[in-house]
């Protein structure tokens, strides 16, 4: 993390990335949003369910485990919120990744993004 953070005031001369927290690089609306996330774990050709299933698997097994828990035992938070924490946390990344757009980018091989930044608006 300081190494990122290293990195960005070497580049940005801010601890955070100036160039993805720009308006148009944001994706508009919560429908749209929700739509890119729901996309993300069960899209056929890249979800997340279908490119890493055992880690898609393992991630459902977990809240699974953390809400049968969180029901029979609530006043328990040690038994039921790790596992409830590791899934949110998944969820929570990728929710994030659904807010953001590559605006003048196209896709390249194997998923990977070539963008220009003549293109970009500012």
């Amino acid at each position: 993390m300081l190494l990122n953070i290293g990195f960005n005031l070497f580049r940005f001369g801010s601890p955070r990335n100036l160039n993805y927290l720009q308006s148009f690089r944001r994706t508009p609306g919560i429908g749209l949003k929700l739509e890119l996330l729901v996309g993300e774990w069960t899209s056929p050709v890249a979800g997340f369910l279908w490119t890493w299933p055992i880690a898609s698997g393992l991630i459902v097994v977990a809240l699974g485990i953390g809400l049968v828990r969180l029901v029979r035992n609530p006043r328990s938070p040690m038994d039921w919120s790790p596992s409830l924490a590791a899934s949110g946390v998944a969820v929570a990344f990728t929710a994030n990744l659904a807010t953001w757009v590559a605006v003048g980018c196209t896709e390249g091989l194997a998923g990977w993004f070539i963008c220009d930044d003549n293109n970009s608006q500012s």
